[in-house]
């Protein structure tokens, strides 16, 4: 924290932890007050059938990876309302996540004005309603394993610390099992190593034993899922609804680029209001680079007058 702090100052970390903690415990209350009248409590009822003693995939069956069921599971068999301990874990995993950009923006040694806008924003847009829907989404859950799997790429490949593309990739596997698109920081990572090869960075047997290691992580949390679907029967359809329907699904909709255009504009609205910060901020990040290109420049200058004299 120390180093934390030195780097920006203690005031500026309180009122943006406060900023997140407010925006996110507030931005929850939906799940708690005024869950979504279909999927959540689909996901909802399902997690409270398991408790019941059904099986998942054979007595039931829904077109969604294990995860979600399991953590409404779990909330059902609290003394608590289920929607309330719901968005309980919901405030836990988007502040994880939220602080989970900022430690990325600051290992990336990132403008200040930048962290600002990308921690804010994210705590803003993880808590529009309109993308939750109600709350308790596959969405929601997995961007706080996604987000740490960057960030420990990142800490990996910038201190050489092998252990640590496993914990990434590791991650990546606890994504996926809320939905397939949790797959994304695994793609990410391939593509950045992918790219330090072209450019000379790293060498073709570095970045294989990094592929590896990714790779092997992804893969240990399916191994334990798919063993215990395999001991209840429902191996085939876990690997169905979690793999093979995602893609038939996807080819299904067959939409022109034109409504793939308007249907993201649309869903785009919401953020209109954050144009301001994005155009703000740049020109504060522009406006310091400038003036410390001039300043590097001056100081180069009297530099090279000092060496001549």
């Amino acid at each position: 924290m120390k180093e934390l702090t030195n780097k920006y100052p203690r005031v500026f970390l309180i009122v943006l932890l406060l900023c997140i903690v407010e925006l996110t415990v507030v931005g929850r209350g939906f799940t708690a007050l005024s869950p979504g009248a279909l999927d959540a409590k689909l996901f909802a009822y399902i997690g409270g059938m398991l408790n019941e003693g059904l099986s998942l995939y054979i007595d039931i069956w829904d077109i969604k990876p294990p995860g979600i069921f399991w953590v409404n599971a779990f909330a059902a068999s609290q003394t608590l309302d289920p929607f309330f301990v719901l968005a309980l874990i919901e405030i836990v995993v988007i502040l994880g996540a939220v602080l989970g950009v900022y430690f990325i923006l600051n290992i990336l040694n990132l403008n200040i004005y930048a962290v600002i806008f990308a921690v804010i924003s994210s705590a803003i847009l993880l808590n529009l309603r309109l993308y939750n829907e109600g709350g308790n989404l596959t969405e929601v859950y997995l961007t706080l394993p996604s987000v740490m799997s960057i960030l420990f790429f990142i800490v990996a490949f910038k201190r050489k610390i092998k252990w640590l593309f496993l914990a990434s990739g590791f991650c990546v596997g606890i994504a996926t099992l809320f939905k397939l698109p949790g797959l994304a920081p695994y793609l990410a990572e391939t593509a950045f190593v992918l790219l330090m090869i072209f450019k000379g960075s790293i060498g073709f047997k570095k970045a294989k034993n990094i592929f590896i290691l990714l790779s092997m992580g992804l893969v240990i949390p399916w191994l334990f899922v798919a063993f215990f679907f395999h001991k209840s029967g429902g191996l085939s359809e876990l690997l169905n609804v979690s793999f093979t329907y995602p893609f038939m699904y996807g080819s299904g909709a067959n939409l022109s680029a034109f409504q793939l255009l308007a249907k993201l504009l649309e869903r785009f609205q919401a953020t209109i209001s954050l144009v301001l910060l994005v155009i703000i901020s740049l020109a504060l990040v522009v406006k310091d680079s400038f003036f410390n290109a001039i300043n590097k420049i001056k100081h180069e200058g009297r530099v090279r007058m000092t060496f001549t004299l």
